[in-house]
């Protein structure tokens, strides 16, 4: 049991937006076949490596864009080509990247690649 989503059922920590939008991305990435973990280098964490056939992406999830850049330096020290995402709840209609990784509204994202219900 993902202790973000008990504490969201139960109704404890009301307002841990970021924690229940992970859970979000998180439960979607599964949905969509991918193996989910939580990855770490040194002392940096990516919420997400998601892993499916030859496919890697790397996916840091954000309620907003911090004034930092604490979200895409964790991903940028990553030396390898893979995909890297970072997805947020705030919608920045004239923000598309941060130091070339791609910045993704989260319903923009959940409807992206979403199976066509016909």
């Amino acid at each position: 049991m993902d202790p973000g989503l008990r504490r969201t059922a139960i109704g404890r920590r009301p307002g841990n937006y970021a924690g229940q939008l992970e859970n979000v991305v998180y439960v979607e990435l599964q949905r969509r076949g991918y193996t989910v973990d939580v990855g770490k280098m040194n002392t940096k964490k990516i919420d997400f490596v998601a892993r499916k056939v030859d496919r890697v992406l790397y996916v840091q999830v954000s309620y907003e864009i911090p004034a930092n850049s604490h979200e895409t330096d964790n991903l940028l020290q990553l030396r390898d080509n893979y995909e890297k995402l970072l997805i947020t709840q705030r919608h920045y209609p004239d923000i598309h990247d941060v130091d070339g990784i791609p910045v993704i509204n989260i319903v923009d994202w959940l409807l992206r690649d979403a199976p066509s219900e016909m």
